[in-house]
């Protein structure tokens, strides 16, 4: 495992990432994430799945009136938890290596404006095609949870899922 400091990423993981992972009952994968990565789950997205699903992860602060204001009302129409998510990316973007640090949200708004604030975004289909990169679990692993992913809450198309399939037979 490799140490605090070394791991490859951070990620900021979003409520629906979380309640899809436990609705596959794969919430584990997030402590296997802490191999290659420092994981936050901002306060706003504990909260809403806090009292369901026991996790442990980094938290940062976030003082919402250090905000630019043009940041605040471009976040405008988000929930709470993707804001949060996004304004632990853009504080931490400013403390270290900024392609290391990875939103993941499968809120198709949220990760609009992730990509259009530059900030790394990815749905829990990228999160399986960086475990599977980076042998945190098996190819074989990330396709059965990829074809498990219709059984859940998320909205998410076959042509998707073939798609995200093909990428990981084929590397």
């Amino acid at each position: 495992m490799q140490s605090q400091n070394n791991r490859k990423y951070v990620f900021i993981i979003n409520s629906s990432t979380i309640i899809t992972l436990n609705e596959l009952k794969q919430i584990n994968l997030i402590n296997k994430a802490k191999e290659i990565a420092e994981i936050y789950i901002p306060n706003a997205v504990k909260m809403e799945v806090e009292n369901n699903i026991p996790i442990k992860a980094k938290t940062i602060q976030i003082k919402n009136n250090t905000l630019p204001p043009h940041i605040k009302s471009y976040l405008e129409g988000l929930g709470e938890g993707e804001k949060e998510v996004i304004i632990t990316a853009l504080t931490l973007t400013s403390k270290t290596d900024k392609t290391k640090i990875i939103a993941i949200t499968d809120d198709k708004q949220a990760r609009r404006k992730c990509k259009q604030l530059k900030i790394n975004v990815k749905g829990i289909l990228g999160l399986i095609k960086i475990l599977e990169e980076n042998k945190v679990i098996t190819k074989r692993k990330a396709i059965e949870i990829i074809e498990k992913l219709p059984e859940t809450s998320l909205y998410i198309t076959k042509e998707l899922i073939e798609k995200a399939k093909t990428q990981i037979l084929t590397k």
